[in-house]
């Protein structure tokens, strides 16, 4: 099989190509793994921050300064900001 990488082009072995599948497959598994817990983090508290608000109605799902769809998805976003400015 041959394979372009950094280095240019080049021929390895079926067995070389698997392995080489496998190691990236789990390096990017191990990758979303980290991501989730970070976001789980911040979500947690973003949502104690929210909940703790007197401007959080309708059972946690609405903001009085948040004019978007749906609060709670966007909320899960790293870049998003409070509205009131409370993270």
């Amino acid at each position: 099989m041959i394979i372009i990488d950094k280095t240019g082009a080049r021929t390895i072995s079926d067995e070389e190509y698997h392995s080489m599948l496998k190691r990236r497959s789990s390096e990017y598994i191990q990758s979303q793994v980290l991501k989730r817990a970070l976001a789980d983090e911040v979500t947690g508290k973003r949502f104690s921050g929210c909940k703790a608000c007197e401007n959080l109605y309708d059972m946690g799902s609405k903001c009085r300064h948040y004019r978007g769809d749906c609060f709670q998805c966007w909320r899960l976003m790293p870049e998003s900001k409070c509205p009131a400015g409370k993270w």
